[in-house]
């Protein structure tokens, strides 16, 4: 700046009058050191240019008039002005919801505080202005706003309507009373953030959920799937309860954002408790997230065993329809297996649910037949394993009593449910050598449920020797009589049950009984 303005007003002369007026600049009253005297003509106002001002210098403008017979009056001189050319400074310029704490997140829209600092060494600050914008220096958001009082440091922006996920930077500059302008200082931006982190799963275990735990005195969880896309994740909570969203056992502690997952020791745990993890998530505006808990682990320190068999180990098993064998154990059943060995035919599939393993048995099965059933579980915890190594039989085809022996008892029945015609005591067809014999059953009573009878008759009892009662005849005489190819053989009232050995090929024979 090189340039001072003056004007003046109220010189007279009353007898020749004023023929021009002088101004001359100095650093005094009436100097002239920095412009001597300078015809003016009759203006009264003038911009006196090119002069060599410095910064912090006072200038004292003098106006003096020259009548028109020469005579020059008095000099005047205003009451000089200091010149300052340095601009107003602006600092610290912060955008928060307090108007004391620099904010770079908010989770609300609506009002921004600008706070700032600012001074002019010189002449002072007239004005300060603010505005906000979504990029540094603009006003695209609010227009700059001229604040009147330059003692005032702070300007809270109201009723906004600010976008989620846009930042937004306070802009300050400030005017001096020279007229000086400040160059414009920004703030380093606020990032609205009106959304809650996204919340994961949480996991009894470390990347694995486990069920039951073994440690009466540590608990261990991890959890994925947290995620905030805007200001990002700042810290994680986590807390242990007996029940879902409970603190019972650790209240809620705080792990960075990088920590997944935590082991907590030292606990006093209850034997079958279950206990539950919650986590949330808080991001850098201080939104949380929505609670995520675990669904659970259970303290076992419970020793696993068999607490029942529905079927006894050496039990006699049917041939065609076995029932299920079920074991029930004392805990829960994480893992099993069952095979079996030994065995001619019959197949076995098993099911496990909760403490129960169920073994289903599919016939046919071998007449006279021993097999093992393995059956191997584990419990959760990982700390107890049993295997049942049980050994079964089947039951023999024919013995009808199940006394291990095919008798005349046994023959009763089979005679009075082919009378009957109850096809429960069927035997044939089958398949395999006497004992073992693979029934598969056609529902009719023929000759081959007499043959299939018969030989394991003679297999039970190997010394009749194919005729039971040859040389020991009991009761009245059985008659027999032959008419052609027809043997008619008729038994007394009352029997029971006879034997009749034909010795003559099966397949060329047809018997039949009538009751007359």
């Amino acid at each position: 700046p090189s340039e001072l303005e003056a004007s003046w007003a109220n010189f007279q002369d009353t007898l020749s009058g004023i023929q021009y007026y002088e101004y001359a600049v100095g650093n005094s009253a009436g100097g002239v050191n920095v412009l001597g005297w300078t015809s003016a003509e009759l203006t009264t106002e003038m911009l006196i240019q090119e002069l060599p001002l410095t910064h912090g210098s006072q200038y004292y403008i003098s106006v003096r008039g020259i009548d028109n017979v020469d005579n020059t009056g008095s000099f005047s001189s205003s009451n000089g002005l200091t010149v300052d050319l340095v601009l107003p400074t602006v600092a610290d310029v912060i955008e928060s919801e307090n108007d004391s704490l620099d904010m770079d997140y908010l989770n609300q829209a609506d009002t921004i505080i600008i706070t700032w600092a600012g001074e002019d060494g010189l002449s002072g600050i007239a004005s300060f202005e603010t505005s906000l914008g979504t990029v540094v220096g603009a006003d695209d958001v609010v227009a700059w706003t001229v604040l009147s009082d330059p003692a005032v440091f702070t300007n809270t922006l109201l009723g906004l309507g600010l976008s989620n996920g846009t930042s937004y930077y306070a802009n300050v500059r400030a005017t001096d009373v020279a007229g000086n302008v400040s160059e414009i200082i920004s703030g380093d931006g606020v990032l609205i953030d009106l959304t809650a982190p996204v919340n994961g799963d949480v996991l009894d275990g470390h990347g694995v959920d486990e069920m039951f735990t073994s440690a009466p005195d540590t608990l261990l969880a991890s959890w994925t799937g947290f995620i905030d896309d805007i200001s990002g994740i700042e810290y994680f909570e986590y807390a242990i309860g007996t029940s879902e969203y409970g603190t019972e056992m650790v209240d809620w502690t705080t792990v960075g954002p990088d920590t997944t997952s935590f082991v907590e020791i030292g606990l006093t745990l209850i034997d079958a408790q279950q206990y539950f993890t919650s986590v949330r998530a808080t991001d850098f505006a201080d939104n949380i997230s929505s609670l995520s808990v675990s669904d659970g682990i259970i303290l076992d320190l419970t020793d696993m065993a068999l607490v029942s068999s529905s079927i006894s180990p050496e039990s006699y098993l049917p041939l065609l329809e076995p029932p299920t064998l079920s074991y029930i154990f004392t805990e829960a059943i994480d893992s099993g297996a069952v095979t079996i060995e030994g065995n001619l035919s019959g197949t076995i599939s098993a099911s496990v649910l909760d403490s129960t393993v169920s073994i289903d048995l599919s016939g046919p099965f071998t007449s006279h037949d021993t097999f093992a059933i393995i059956t191997s579980v584990n419990d959760f915890s990982g700390k107890d394993a049993i295997v049942l190594d049980h050994t079964f039989y089947t039951e023999l085809l024919a013995d009808y009593n199940n006394d291990l022996n095919v008798d005349v008892s046994d023959l009763v029945q089979f005679i009075d449910a082919w009378n009957n015609n109850d096809l429960t005591f069927e035997l044939a067809p089958v398949t395999g050598t006497v004992p073992n014999l693979v029934p598969e059953l056609d529902s009719t009573f023929s000759v081959r449920d007499v043959a299939t009878f018969c030989r394991m008759w003679y297999w039970s009892n190997p010394t009749a020797q194919r005729v039971m009662a040859m040389n020991n005849t009991v009761g009245p005489p059985i008659a027999i009589d032959q008419s052609g190819r027809q043997l008619i053989v008729t038994l007394p009232d009352g029997t029971a049950a006879s034997e009749i050995a034909i010795q003559y090929p099966v397949e060329s024979m047809e018997i039949s009984y009538t009751k007359e």
